[in-house]
């Protein structure tokens, strides 16, 4: 369990979450990198992780490379446990935010 926590109240492995559960489609390493702000090298290491404790799944593509070379890509999407659990992070967020608004509010 300790892993669990140690991997899931990081701040990029919340964010790859929430951008596959804000996108609502599959998505590849690169642009999901970017969007996560890490190298591609940091991020397939933490989709493995990820996919290992069943919150996505990652499948690969056949794609034309530049010089017209076949290669693989993988595409990278949330599980339905992995969507359930981003929806519950995206609702615990929210609720500090509203919070937040609320105390700034009353001063």
């Amino acid at each position: 369990m300790g892993d669990i926590i140690k991997l899931l109240f990081k701040e990029k492995p919340v964010k790859l979450l929430l951008t596959l559960y804000k996108k609502k489609d599959k998505m590849y390493i690169a642009p999901l990198s970017r969007e996560v702000d890490s190298n591609e090298a940091y991020t397939v290491n933490l989709v493995k992780k990820l996919e290992s404790l069943g919150l996505i799944k990652s499948s690969k593509e056949k794609k034309k490379l530049e010089g017209g070379r076949d290669g693989r890509i993988k595409l990278i999407e949330l599980t339905e446990t992995g969507y359930e659990i981003a929806d519950e992070i995206n609702t615990i967020i929210r609720k500090i935010q509203r919070k937040g608004r609320r105390r700034k509010r009353r001063r």
